[in-house]
């Protein structure tokens, strides 16, 4: 026989109206009916004992042994049924929807009596998950015409719970609102389960209104809706906030504890803010309140966001030594029996794992695989530090991402093998770090064997664990591994595809690299900065300086900024093509966009000019860049080696020695016409010193700037000499090259 249907009351409410309208004013009670009030009602407020029908309230309707037949009529139907429902509703249903029909039947049968009913059933309701049928159902009960029935603290903080576990912020606050409209105060449980639903949906103003209201009523706030405020101020990314709400509890005579300190901590380590985590560690130091593995996790992930290892370091060693003693006292105390969790050590798996992504983010890769090996000692695998601590799957996965950074690939492989022999099953996170410690060491053929190893565990590789070992090889296997991952039904993502168009470049495929730029497009995957930069790298192998500018202007219509490195590599096709009044137009279109080009696309574009033959406009330019009012440093000290600089002894140096011979001789020009121009230089008295070098840079091993250098002297009619034993270095007179300016005037 199938269950009656729901009543209306059971369907999800369209629109809640949370305005309670108490039939009559309460009548004033005892303090001793309010104490007996409190102590059957407390089955819905979260952390307390339900008391539903208890053993207490049926022994006043219990018969006598010899009145049977008189207390058969006190007791109908009805009754028992009522008292056999709330009572499994106290124990709980194993499923929601034997909870549901329960429900329907204590309210289609109007069994519900008292607040004390309405109350168990929301608690129910809100266990369920069903807020809106607890606040109908609330709705109902203070709509009622007799003022015992009238919802009491206890309901409607059950209520108010009902909302906090759905994440329903809202209606917690509206009922906090409607109770108060009617003067009536909520209580410290109904509060803190609305600052926790305000947590929950990233609502921290509102988690903090509500804990300041509670303190407007002349309540002061515990330390359960103190540290529940400090959460959700840390899921926010407030630590300041944080802070405060801590300092604002000690002040009324809180003690946070751990909940509050480890939620300041956590909004300390979203908020990469070091120093105040290291001052919450110190002030539980203060108060004699050892940090759990919550607190130092937190504390380790701050720290290791601003790279401060030696920190992480000295926080883990004295909570290992605080882990010792603990254990020492433990073992070495004659009631064993009667220790408590605080007792017990403060660092655990997830705290270790926290320190070794510290070590591993900042590339300090031995210091994290020498925690491994603290956790994994070599004789005893199966036991841990003092033998309470076991790395997991996320202990191995980083230390085989730290041994891909010192490109240890097989380090990284044995590792993943001990965490295959550990019981652990390497999931797609294990493999893709160790294809990537094979691809830093440019290994493809184990990259390629872990991609199959994948497949024989049923595992299937995702765009992470591709990517890594696209960059493992030459650029067949990077176009064999896109189509791999076509086959897999995994379309190929722009880091992917990035990837392979570089690695076409890299070997002078530039007409693949660019078919598979414009493949990206087909396959609806978007190209990024990156990608038109690539692109354009291609152009410039292939001396294609059209289609260099072209997707220039492309990624801009496209929405993307382009960047100093697609301008230079524009410029760098340009000049391969011989077109260095386009290059020129590259520079230009870069302070245009208000981005000064770096020492080398400066560079290449003066060597163009010098190839052109037009020496004059590339002197220009060199001037305008490095000596014109508002002229980069960056640029100038690049190119011209921060002129003006001095040697040990004070004498002024200008460095050309790894610039090419006709660049190098333009920032020659430049720098004599400024010291000759505007007297900006040296003493009159001194000499310049050129440093040309000694010919180790160049292809065949001579000297190629010494001999330029020495016969643009003699043009201009100077005279220089070699540095006394340095024959990489030319000593030009000031003075001559003050005169030399007088003379042009």
């Amino acid at each position: 026989m199938r269950p009656p249907p729901p009543p209306p009351w059971l369907a999800p409410a369209k629109r809640l109206r949370l305005e309670v309208r108490p039939a009559a004013p309460l009548q004033p009670r005892s303090p001793q009916s309010d104490a007996q009030r409190a102590e059957d009602n407390c089955a819905a407020v979260p952390g307390r004992t339900e008391l539903l029908p208890t053993e207490a309230s049926r022994s006043k309707h219990r018969p006598a042994k010899d009145g049977a037949k008189a207390s058969s009529s006190r007791f109908d139907q009805g009754d028992k049924l009522r008292w056999k429902l709330l009572s499994q509703l106290k124990e709980g249903f194993p499923t929601t929807e034997a909870t549901l029909e329960a429900i329907n039947k204590l309210h289609t049968q109007k069994l519900l009596v008292g607040v004390r009913d309405y109350t168990a059933v929301i608690s129910a309701l809100g266990r369920c998950g069903q807020w809106q049928k607890a606040a109908v159902l609330y709705e109902e009960l203070a709509a009622s015409a007799e003022a015992s029935q009238a919802p009491d603290e206890i309901c409607h903080a059950a209520t108010v719970s009902a909302c906090e576990r759905a994440s329903q912020w809202t209606c917690a606050l509206d009922l906090l609102r409607a109770r108060r409209s009617l003067g009536f105060n909520s209580g410290i449980a109904a509060y803190g389960a609305a600052i926790s639903a305000c947590g929950k949906s990233q609502q921290w103003e509102h988690a903090v209104a509500c804990l300041s209201a509670l303190r407007e009523q002349g309540v002061v706030p515990n330390a359960t809706c103190f540290g529940i405020a400090v959460s959700a101020c840390g899921r926010g990314s407030q630590p300041g906030i944080a802070l405060a709400l801590l300092k604002q509890a000690h002040s009324v005579g809180v003690e946070p504890g751990l909940l509050g300190y480890s939620a300041a901590l956590s909004a300390c380590a979203r908020s990469q803010q070091w120093q105040p985590a290291m001052d919450l560690l110190a002030a539980m130091q203060d108060r004699q309140l050892e940090p759990d593995a919550v607190c130092l996790s937190s504390a380790f992930g701050a720290l290791g966001a601003v790279g401060n290892w030696p920190l992480v370091l000295q926080l883990l060693r004295e909570a290992q030594l605080r882990s010792a003693r603990n254990a020492g006292q433990l073992t070495s105390g004659s009631d064993r029996g009667k220790h408590t969790k605080a007792h017990a050590g403060s660092l655990d798996v997830v705290a270790f794992n926290s320190a070794l992504s510290a070590f591993e983010r900042v590339s300090q890769w031995q210091r994290a695989v020498a925690l491994l090996a603290e956790l994994l000692p070599p004789k005893k695998p199966s036991q841990g530090v003092a033998g309470s601590i076991r790395p997991d799957l996320v202990s191995f996965n980083v230390a085989i991402s730290a041994w891909g950074q010192g490109r240890h690939w097989v380090e990284a492989l044995h590792t993943l093998a001990v965490a295959h022999g550990a019981q652990l099953k390497p999931d797609v996170v294990s493999f893709a770090a160790a294809i990537s410690a094979c691809e830093r060491a440019g290994r493809w053929q184990p990259a390629v064997a872990l991609l199959g190893s994948m497949r024989s565990r049923a595992l299937r590789p995702n765009a992470l664990c591709y990517g890594a070992a696209l960059g493992a090889g030459d650029w067949r296997l990077a176009l064999w591994l896109l189509r791999e991952m076509q086959i897999d039904g995994l379309t190929p993502t722009t880091v992917c595809c990035n990837t392979a168009i570089t690695a076409c470049g890299r070997e002078h495929q530039w007409q693949m690299g660019l078919r598979l730029f414009h493949d990206m497009i087909r396959l609806q995957v978007k190209p990024s900065v990156v990608s038109y930069n690539a692109a354009i790298s291609s152009c410039e192998k292939g001396s294609d300086w059209q289609r260099s500018i072209s997707l220039l202007h492309e990624a801009r219509r496209a929405g993307l900024e382009p960047t100093v490195v697609s301008f230079g590599a524009a410029a760098a096709a340009c000049r391969r093509g011989a077109e260095w009044r386009w290059a020129l137009q590259v520079v230009e279109e870069m302070r245009q966009g208000h981005l000064e080009p770096d020492p080398e696309c400066l560079r290449v574009v003066l060597l163009a000019m010098c190839e052109a033959g037009v020496g004059t406009e590339a002197l220009g330019l060199l001037r305008s860049v490095a000596f014109e009012d508002g002229a980069s440093d960056g640029v100038s000290g690049g190119l011209l080696r921060a002129w003006p600089s001095a040697d040990g002894s004070g004498q002024k140096l200008l460095d050309l020695h790894e610039l090419p011979v006709e660049v190098a001789m333009l920032a020659a020009r430049a720098v004599f016409d400024d010291i000759a121009r505007s007297g900006h230089g040296p003493d009159v008295d001194e000499e310049l010193i050129i440093v040309v070098g000694r010919g180790k840079h160049s292809d065949r091993g001579e000297a190629l700037l010494r001999p330029a250098l020495l016969a643009m002297l003699r043009e201009l009619g100077l005279q220089g000499r070699l540095a006394p034993g340095n024959s990489g270095r030319v000593l030009v007179p000031i003075q001559a090259l003050r005169r030399l300016g007088h003379q042009r005037q």
